[in-house]
C-alpha cells in the first residue's frame, strides 16, 4: 500500500494512504485510500482529497476537482480549483460546439457537446440527459 498521509480535516476519522496511480495505467488519476477504524475502505481522487483538505470540508456532489492546466497528474494545489459539473464540462469543451437540448424523459434542458448527440449522427432519436431518462423516453415512444 502507498505511504500514509496526515489525516487533516475533514479526514480526522480516517487513515489516509496515497497517492498512487489508479488502475488504468500511466494516464490515470492519482488516488488515495481512506480507511475508517478497521471498517471498509473507499478511494478518492487525490485532487479531490487536496481540495477537501484546503477547504476543511468534504466537497459536495455538485463540486468537482478541476486541473487548471488540464494535466490530470499535476496535483499541485495551485493547479487545482473547484468547479460545478456544468462549468467543468464547459471548460473541457472549449473549441467544441455545445448545444442546448430538451430531455425527452424529464423535459429539463441540458447541454452536451454536439458530437455526442443525435444531431451529429444524423439520427432521429433525441438525446436524453441521463441513462434513466433515456429509458423513460424509450418507454414513452413504445406506448
Amino acid at each position: 500500500m502507498a505511504k500514509r498521509l496526515p489525516s487533516d480535516p475533514p479526514f480526522k476519522d480516517f487513515k489516509v494512504y496515497g497517492p498512487y496511480v489508479g488502475r488504468k495505467g500511466s494516464h490515470s488519476r492519482r488516488m488515495v485510500t481512506l480507511v475508517r477504524d478497521g471498517s471498509a475502505s473507499t478511494t478518492m481522487a487525490y485532487a479531490r482529497y487536496l481540495l477537501s483538505v484546503r477547504a476543511g470540508r468534504w466537497l459536495t456532489a455538485g463540486e468537482e476537482a478541476d486541473h487548471v492546466d488540464e494535466d490530470r497528474l499535476n496535483d499541485d494545489p495551485v493547479n487545482l480549483q473547484v468547479l460545478t459539473p456544468l462549468d467543468n464540462k464547459r471548460k473541457s469543451a472549449r473549441g467544441r460546439t455545445l448545444v442546448t437540448l430538451t430531455c425527452p424523459g424529464c423535459g429539463q434542458q441540458f447541454e452536451r457537446e454536439r458530437r455526442q448527440t443525435h444531431l451529429a449522427k444524423g439520427g432521429k432519436i433525441p438525446t436524453a440527459c441521463s441513462r434513466h431518462c433515456s429509458g423513460v423516453a424509450q418507454h414513452k415512444r413504445a406506448a
